[in-house]
């Protein structure tokens, strides 16, 4: 089950950073952004760093509170 979450987490971290760099729309840049943050704290999560994997959501948090103003 790790490893399919793993290799799932995985597929989309690097998916959504390609997403990231290659759209011009930065609406759904933001959207990538926001992917990439919560992929990353799910692999911090399976390797049981529960303090990063908060402080990755917890930025994701500040990014959009960021973008709203």
């Amino acid at each position: 089950m790790d490893l399919v979450v793993f290799f799932l987490a995985s597929v989309a971290a690097i998916a959504s950073a390609v997403a990231l760099v290659v759209q011009r729309n930065p609406f759904i840049s933001a959207l990538a952004l926001l992917g990439n943050l919560v992929s990353l704290a799910a692999l911090m999560l399976l390797l049981e760093a529960q303090f990063v994997a908060a402080a990755q959501v917890r930025s994701e948090e500040h990014t959009s509170e960021l973008q709203s103003h």
